[in-house]
């Protein structure tokens, strides 16, 4: 990777380089991210790391999802994990059986106990 400056350099030529691991990288995150989304190329193509991509735009990032035979989820880490960590690292159709398991606790809201019923809200999910 190139070392540039990240605290003056344009945020165009930042792009190229940008490191989600580096702390200097991140104080100039949501810019890159914000130009790269408005951009012609919302996708940022990175040398970090070996190289990633980074998709910056709601739409793009649900046709990545909903494709795994072109998009994996088996190394859902840049910097790898030391364990799986399902469903993030499942591709289908183990990742759906995963989401059967867990879908129930992260859906609407059933408290198991009065104490319970004070968070939560009357459509489902929890109340700050």
């Amino acid at each position: 990777m190139t070392k540039i400056d990240v605290e003056t350099v344009p945020v165009e030529d930042l792009i190229p380089h940008l490191d989600l691991y580096d702390p200097n990288h991140r104080k100039r995150l949501w810019e890159a991210l914000d130009h790269a989304r408005k951009s012609d190329c919302p996708v940022i193509k990175t040398d970090a790391d070996n190289g990633y991509y980074v998709i910056t735009r709601y739409d793009d990032l649900r046709a990545v999802a909903n494709d795994p035979e072109i998009f994996s989820s088996a190394e859902p880490a840049l910097r790898g994990v030391p364990v799986r960590m399902p469903p993030v690292s499942e591709d289908p159709p183990i990742h759906r059986d995963f989401r059967k398991i867990l879908n129930p606790y992260f859906s609407t809201c059933v408290p198991r106990h009065e104490s319970c019923s004070t968070g939560c809200s009357p459509r489902g999910g929890w109340r700050s």
